[in-house]
C-alpha cells in the first residue's frame, strides 16, 4: 500500500466538518459588522476582526471528544484612532468588552462574557458549540515594527527573506494582558499608559506560514488574504497542503497522548503547545506533495530540537520571542515541559512509523484507535489497506523471506541507571465473556496465553517518590513477529495511568519492560514475559 493511505485516512477523520468552518465564517463576520456599525464605540476607530491560530492556518481540528467546544482565536484590531501613548490596556480592553456585551444582549446568548487575562470569551451553546477568544489590539509604532524588522534580518532565518521580514513586521499589534509584572518583563503596566505592551503579530506569521507553504509550488488560488479586507477570509479548508495535513496529524496524537493528564490551574497545559509543533514541521517543509514525506521530515526535524538541548525557539516573525520560554521559567518546573516534548516526539516518531508499516487489519485498527483515538473497524483498515479476503489468514503474514528491520532500543541509551527503589508490574488478561486473569499466576499455574485476549499491564506497586515519569516497552520475539516486521521494542512514555493497553495478536515470546525515571535516571524497573502459543 502507499505510505499516505492510512495518513490520509486520518486526516478525513480529524478534519473539522464543514458546518464547523461555515458556522465560524458567519459568526465572526458577524462580529466584525457589529464592531463597524454606526452606533458602535469603535466605528470611528477602523476595526479589523480577523482569525488567527489553527483556523487562520488551516490546521484546526476535531476535539477528542463530542462535548469539547470549538476553540475560534480572533483579533479585533483597531487600527486607528487608539496609540499606545493615547490608552491604556484596560481601557482598550474594557472598550471590545463594552461592545462584545451589547453583541452578547443583541445575539441572545445567555453565557456571560468571559474575561481572561489576554482575550474575552464569548462562548455559544447550540448543535455545534463554539467559543470564540477575542483578544483587543492595536497596530504596533513605527519604532517597534522597524526594532522587529532588524530583529528578522539579525536572525537570518533560511524560512525568511528581506522582503517577507518587511512584509511581516509591519503587521506587529501590541495586545492586551493583565498579568503586568507577573510575566518576566514582557508587558507594561496594565491601568497606566506606557509604550511597552505585549507584542503580537498573528497576521504575520500567517503570512510566513503562507510562505511556508507555497515553498515548490506555484498557486495563486493560496493566496486567500487580502490587505484591504474588513474581516478576513478563513483559509478554504477544502484545499490542504501536505505541510497541513501533516500538522493536523501530529496536533492530534499529541492530544490523544497527553488526553488523561490532570487539568491545571490558569488553563496551563502539559502537552507540547501548537505553535511549537506548527513552526518546527513549517520550517522543515521543503515542498514535497506526499504527506509521509512532509511528515517524516517535521519529526526528523523535531527530533533534532527535541536532541539539541535548546531551549529556544525564536518566533520567526519576532525573533525576540522564544515560543518555548515556559520551558526553563521556575514557575512552570512542575509541569516538565521540556521532557514532554521530547517524550511525545519520540512517541511520534515510534508510532507513525507504525501506523505506516502494519500490514495487517486488525493491528492496524488497534494501533489507529489506539494512538489517534479513532473508532475504526477492519473493513475500514482493509479498504485502506487493499485488501479484501480476512486479514488473519495466512495471505497476510509477511514472507518468511522479506527482511525485518529491528527497531529494539536500549533504556541505557537513553538515560543513565542507578536502580535504587522497586516496582512491581503485572497483566491483566481479558476475553470478551471471561473472567480477566492475572497473567504472572497464569504463568505460575502454566496455564497457557493464546491469541486474541486483551492485555492491560498496571504497575501494581512502587516505592519511587514522586514526582517521576514511567516509560514502557514492548518487545516481539519470534518468527511470526520476523515475518510481519512487527519486532517493535520501541521505548515510549507512559499516557498518565501508570497502564500499558496491548493485545495478544500473533504466536511468539514477547517482553514488557517497565521503567521509573526521576531527575533524569533510571531508578527502578521490572520486566514480564509474555509466551503466547498457538
Amino acid at each position: 500500500m502507499s505510505n499516505d493511505n492510512i495518513l490520509m485516512y486520518m486526516v478525513e477523520n480529524i478534519e473539522l466538518p464543514d458546518s464547523a468552518y461555515e458556522k465560524a465564517i458567519k459568526r465572526y463576520e458577524s462580529l466584525g459588522k457589529w464592531f463597524g456599525r454606526d452606533d458602535s464605540q469603535c466605528c470611528n476607530n477602523n476595526v479589523q476582526v480577523f482569525a488567527q491560530g489553527s483556523f487562520r492556518l488551516g490546521t484546526a481540528i476535531k476535539p477528542l471528544s463530542e462535548d469539547e467546544e470549538y476553540d475560534l482565536d480572533l483579533a479585533c484590531n483597531l487600527r486607528s484612532g487608539i496609540t499606545t501613548n493615547s490608552a491604556t490596556q484596560k481601557s482598550l480592553k474594557d472598550l471590545i468588552g463594552y461592545e462584545l456585551e451589547l453583541y452578547r444582549i443583541n445575539k441572545g446568548i445567555e453565557k456571560k462574557l468571559d474575561e481572561k487575562h489576554r482575550c474575552w470569551r464569548l462562548e455559544y451553546a447550540d448543535k455545534l458549540s463554539f467559543h470564540m477568544d477575542i483578544v483587543p489590539c492595536i497596530p504596533e509604532s513605527s519604532t517597534v515594527r522597524e526594532r522587529l524588522f532588524e530583529s528578522i534580518q539579525e536572525a537570518s532565518l533560511e524560512s525568511i527573506d528581506m522582503a517577507l521580514a518587511r512584509d511581516v513586521s509591519s503587521l506587529a499589534v501590541a495586545i492586551t494582558d493583565d498579568r503586568c509584572g507577573q510575566i518576566e518583563q514582557r508587558c507594561g503596566e496594565y491601568t497606566q499608559i506606557v509604550n511597552n505592551w505585549l507584542i503580537s503579530n498573528p497576521e504575520g506569521y500567517a503570512q510566513w506560514f503562507d510562505s511556508r507553504m507555497r515553498v515548490g509550488v506555484l498557486n495563486e488560488e493560496l493566496k486567500y488574504v487580502t490587505e484591504d479586507s474588513q474581516v478576513d477570509d478563513i483559509p478554504l479548508h477544502g484545499r490542504k497542503t501536505p505541510l497541513q495535513r501533516a500538522i493536523q496529524l501530529l496536533k492530534r496524537h499529541r492530544d490523544v497522548m497527553f488526553a488523561d493528564t490532570p487539568s491545571i490551574p490558569d488553563n496551563t497545559d502539559r502537552k507540547p503547545i501548537s505553535v511549537i509543533i506548527t513552526t518546527v514541521a513549517a520550517e522543515s517543509y521543503q515542498g514535497d506533495d506526499s504527506i509521509g514525506v512532509v511528515l517524516n521530515n517535521a519529526l526528523e526535524k523535531m527530533k533534532e530540537f527535541a536532541s539539541s538541548g535548546s531551549y529556544i525557539l525564536p518566533n520567526p516573525v519576532n525573533p525576540e520571542e522564544n515560543f518555548a520560554d515556559r520551558w526553563s521559567m521556575d514557575r512552570y518546573s512542575h509541569l516538565n515541559l521540556r521532557d514532554n516534548y521530547v517524550s511525545w516526539v519520540d512517541a511520534a516518531i515510534r508510532d507513525f512509523s507504525d501506523m505506516r508499516s502494519i500490514d495487517d487489519a486488525e493491528l492496524l485498527m488497534e494501533s489507529v484507535s489506539q494512538n489517534m483515538s479513532l473508532t475504526v473497524s477492519q473493513n475500514n483498515m482493509r479498504d485502506v489497506l487493499g485488501k479484501s479476503s480476512a486479514v488473519t489468514s495466512s495471505s497476510s503474514v509477511v514472507p518468511i523471506e522479506t527482511a525485518w528491520k529491528n527497531t529494539e532500543e536500549f533504556i541505557e541509551h537513553k538515560y543513565p541507571i542507578s536502580i535504587e527503589y522497586n516496582i512491581r508490574i503485572d497483566c491483566e488478561v481479558s476475553q470478551h465473556g471471561f473472567m480477566p486473569k492475572a497473567l504472572r499466576e497464569m504463568l505460575a499455574k502454566h496455564i497457557p496465553l493464546m491469541p486474541d485476549k486483551k492485555l492491560l499491564f498496571k504497575v501494581q506497586s512502587t516505592n519511587v517518590p514522586r514526582p517521576y515519569s514511567i516509560e514502557w516497552k514492548v518487545l516481539n520475539r519470534g518468527e511470526v513477529a520476523q515475518k510481519r516486521n512487527c519486532i517493535r521494542g520501541q521505548i515510549a512514555p507512559d499516557r498518565g495511568h501508570g497502564e500499558r493497553k496491548e493485545s495478544t495478536n500473533f504466536k511468539g515470546e514477547h517482553v514488557v519492560d517497565c521503567y521509573i525515571i526521576k531527575n533524569g535516571i533510571v531508578v527502578a524497573r521490572d520486566q514480564i514475559n509474555v509466551p503466547i502459543r498457538s
